[in-house]
């Protein structure tokens, strides 16, 4: 089972790197401020679906693994954990979709495994 949550934490770990990457290409830092950057961004619809959101479902998925690794809950709440990542992914991929489906289609494949094997 900690294989799981080691994929879960290295499919949140590629979203954060994908979204801080989205972030750093898009900026000029020679052009303008950072403060203004910081400003005009968050103000856009864009920018959330880019770079906030796969950022913020990253970080959950990072959280949740490292949690989980560290205390490996039983069968039942492994399949209870994988769900709620996957429905987080199923609205990232509304959002922005090649993340979103970077992120679900793994997903699916061990909440698929995981159930196959539950006693």
């Amino acid at each position: 089972m900690k294989n799981t949550y080691f994929l879960l934490g290295l499919i949140g770990g590629t979203l954060v790197l994908a979204s801080i990457y989205f972030q750093l290409s898009s900026m000029d830092l020679g052009r303008y401020p950072l403060g203004q950057y910081i400003v005009v961004d968050t103000a856009l619809p864009a920018w959330w679906d880019v770079v906030a959101f796969p950022f913020i479902v990253g970080t959950s998925f990072l959280i949740t693994a490292i949690r989980c690794f560290r205390v490996v809950p039983n069968r039942k709440a492994t399949l209870l954990v994988l769900g709620v990542c996957f429905a987080l992914a199923a609205l990232l991929f509304v959002v922005n979709a090649p993340l979103g489906a970077y992120a679900a289609a793994p997903l699916l494949f061990l909440l698929i495994g995981n159930v196959r094997h539950a006693p």
